[in-house]
């Protein structure tokens, strides 16, 4: 697999929602060309950062519940801000998603999207560290998929997403359950994952502790609570095993490298590399605004001392 330059618009995680859809590296060409490379397993993916700035990615206008579309910067600019320069970043109408149920204020489009159904989730990191999170009826599978999600149990469905906010919001006050978990905090649990059954447990006392609140809480209407279970898609499971494995030593965003790719969740993946074939959990997040070329490139790892006690 070869090609470039190409932007990375970041990992991609779409296809059947009842599978929670299948990843994809997502880029585009200097002309604005998409192109996407499927993350399968067995896959050697190689690649060369050819500028490692942070470039931006443009800007969302969201038309309905259903479409959107992603304009590319105007200007070509540098990211100041995530992967958005600070006029894309004002454009953008998903930025305006969070403060919708305190301030109302949003265009049609994004409107229509945030009117309709949404759930609200407990999720865990591979650690067992908590979140709480909200996700729409179209994309709720696929959501905890492109999150990276261990584990996560749906605990509410809400009519709509201003109501699901108001809960969401609720229980970060009441339980202090935080609503965003580091990409640093899950690349170092996929590397050290706990064991499956001491993750359903602690994802069930959680869950248990928000159910409890979402029935006290006085005020707010339009939801159910509800319990329903979240299974990590078969692409994502090799990361949730206990075999061996260490954190991608060198930076995914700058120099050559390659991983054969035995698992991917999130925007993070196992694979081995190195002339050992080692296992590394690397997180390709890191491209996200970057211009790399694809070629049988190789990782210039150090050789690595296993420790003996």
């Amino acid at each position: 697999m070869e090609g470039g330059p190409w932007l990375v618009h970041g990992i991609a995680w779409d296809g059947p929602a009842e599978q929670g859809g299948a990843p994809s590296l997502r880029m585009a060409a200097a002309d604005g060309a998409e192109h996407e490379v499927a993350l399968t397993p067995g896959l050697r993916l190689g690649w060369r950062v050819l500028d490692g700035r942070v470039h931006c990615l443009g800007f969302t206008r969201v038309h309905s519940a259903r479409t959107r579309t992603r304009v590319p910067c105007p200007d070509r600019a540098l990211a100041a801000h995530g992967a958005a320069c600070p006029a894309c970043e004002q454009r953008d109408d998903t930025r305006l998603i969070h403060a919708f149920h305190r301030t109302g204020k949003v265009p049609e489009g994004l409107r229509d999207y945030l009117m309709q159904p949404h759930w609200l989730y407990v999720a865990m990191s591979a650690a067992g560290k908590v979140k709480i999170g909200t996700a729409s009826s179209a994309r709720r599978w696929n959501r905890l998929a492109e999150q990276g999600a261990a584990a996560a149990v749906y605990v509410a469905a809400a009519a709509d997403g201003r109501v699901v906010r108001v809960l969401e919001d609720a229980v970060t006050a009441g339980l202090g359950i935080g609503q965003a978990i580091s990409s640093a905090a899950k690349l170092a649990a996929f590397a050290s994952p706990l064991p499956a059954p001491r993750l359903a447990q602690l994802l069930d006392a959680r869950a248990a502790e928000v159910t409890g609140l979402l029935g006290e809480v006085g005020g707010i209407g339009g939801f159910d609570v509800v319990r329903e279970s979240w299974q990590p898609p078969a692409a994502g499971r090799g990361l949730l095993s206990e075999t061996p494995r260490s954190v991608y030593p060198a930076d995914p965003a700058q120099g050559d490298h390659a991983l054969t790719l035995a698992s991917v969740l999130g925007p993070f993946a196992l694979g081995s590399a190195g002339p050992a074939g080692e296992s590394f959990v690397a997180h390709l997040g890191r491209l996200r605004g970057r211009v790399i070329g694809l070629g049988p490139f190789e990782s210039a790892l150090q050789p690595r001392q296993t420790p003996l006690f």
